[in-house]
């Protein structure tokens, strides 16, 4: 599993229990979201990321979105649809206060959201937000030989980021 899995899995293991969890590509996203029940909480894989060397380190920065949707009625009036926005919307900044408080990754301070109305055949709404993980405490790597890059057991990110 990479950082942004292990973080993600341990937050909605702690949080968003109650929601199903979707973790697919945006073109195998909706076919998931039809075959789970809502809400859910969907993590799109990442499509990509910076690695960044600083003092030594490299620090992987992952462009990532994840939506908090829930099924409307087809033809929703605007109130219901925004109630149901209002309460994925809550789910994505709790997310965000997770995130930060997990300490694994760099503090974030914004985030981009952008609200789904009415989407998929199964009729959907919700919020989704873009977001940027920084693994926090990065990797050393050292070179051994030309052929091999070995990461020293000691600085590979950890598995279990609440304990």
């Amino acid at each position: 599993m990479t950082f942004v899995q292990n973080i993600l899995n341990e937050i909605y293991m702690k949080y968003f229990s109650e929601l199903s969890l979707i973790y697919e590509s945006w073109e195998d996203a909706g076919r998931a979201i039809d075959k789970n029940s809502l809400p859910a909480m969907v993590v799109v894989l990442p499509p990509n990321g910076t690695l960044t060397w600083r003092n030594g380190r490299v620090y992987d920065s992952v462009n990532i979105a994840v939506a908090f949707l829930a099924k409307v009625q087809r033809d929703a009036n605007g109130w219901d649809n925004d109630s149901r926005i209002a309460d994925m919307k809550e789910y994505a900044t709790m997310l965000l206060k997770a995130l930060n408080e997990s300490g694994a990754v760099e503090p974030i301070v914004s985030a981009q959201y952008t609200n789904i109305y009415e989407r998929k055949a199964g009729i959907v709404s919700g919020c989704y937000v873009d977001l940027v993980l920084t693994n926090k405490d990065g990797w050393c790597i050292t070179l051994p030989s030309e052929h091999t890059a070995v990461i020293p057991e000691h600085d590979k990110p950890h598995d279990t980021l609440f304990s």
